[in-house]
This record gives C-alpha cells, structure tokens and sequence, in this order.
C-alpha cells in the first residue's frame, strides 16, 4: 500500500470514528497530490474525489457532495464503465444526498434509474435490486 492508499484509509477511520470534517481536511491533501503524482483520471484520483463528496456531505454540505459527485460521474463512467460497481455507488449517494437535501423528485428520479440498470445487469432478484427498489420505495412512502 502506498503512502497516499494509507493516508486515505486513515482519513476513512477518521470519518468512521465520527470526524468527518478532518477527514474532510486530509481527503482534500490527499487528492491534490494524486491528481500531481497520478493525474485526474485515475482510478485511485477518481475513488478519492467519490469521498471527498461523501465526506462532504457527512459533515452537513449535502450540496458539496452533489457538486462533486455530479462532476464525478462523467469521469468515472469514462474511466471505469457505466456498469461499474462504483459507478452504481456514486449514483446511488448522489439520489440520497439529494434526498437528503430535500430534493425528492431528483432523488426518486434517479433511483428509478439505478433501479432499472441494476435490474438489467443483475436481474430483479439480486440484493443489489432488492436493495435499491426497497430504498426507493421507502422515499415513495414518505410525505413530501
């Protein structure tokens, strides 16, 4: 592992331990010297900025990590694949920071989305379906 992968697990414990604002901090280092040493397109930069945007919106700027992850995902589905693991991660945070940030119909509407690829790559019986469509229809239920 090197120095950067063990700064970025540390600044995930961080975060885990309940500071997501310094894991803030560091992700952010972190970041900038992968995209000097690795540039902006590779996977490790690319897995970097998806935390950046979930540390961002653990530590309340659910608007941060909108911006970020919908400047993420472009990149990442170049980089990676739009059936990619991590893609279906990043779009999945990006639907609940959005409805955590009070925008249901962008969150629903994405779902939907996730819901339909996963479906289509896994089948409708796949955890990862029965995950995502039991998400959506809890923020179904719920009142506007």
């Amino acid at each position: 592992m090197n120095a950067l992968a063990t700064r970025g697990a540390i600044a995930h414990i961080i975060a885990e331990m309940g500071d997501p604002g310094e894991a803030l901090r560091q992700t952010r280092e972190i970041l900038a010297a992968e995209e000097r040493a690795l540039g902006p397109d590779h996977t490790n930069t690319l897995s970097t900025r998806q935390s950046l945007a979930q540390y961002l919106a653990r530590s309340g700027n659910l608007s941060g990590g909108i911006d970020v992850l919908a400047d993420l995902l472009p990149d990442l589905i170049r980089a990676l694949g739009a059936d990619h693991p991590d893609v279906f991660d990043a779009r999945s945070d990006l639907a609940r920071y959005h409805r955590q940030n009070g925008n249901r119909a962008q969150a629903v509407r994405r779902l939907q989305e996730v819901l339909a690829d996963l479906g289509r790559i896994h089948g409708a019986e796949d955890h990862r379906v029965v995950l995502a469509r039991q998400e959506l229809d809890d923020l179904l239920v719920q009142p506007e």
